[in-house]
């Protein structure tokens, strides 16, 4: 799993989104780059 942006350059990459759509998609990306959830957290 790939680590997840600093708070800065998160903040910086989504207000480099041009529209709801991408911002959406790179809430989905982030999401993706997360370990999964042990099963006793589900």
């Amino acid at each position: 799993m790939a680590a997840l942006p600093d708070k800065d350059k998160l903040l910086r990459n989504f207000s480099r989104c041009a529209n709801w759509e991408e911002k959406y998609l790179y809430i989905i990306e982030l999401g993706q780059r997360l370990a999964p959830l042990s099963p006793g957290r589900k």
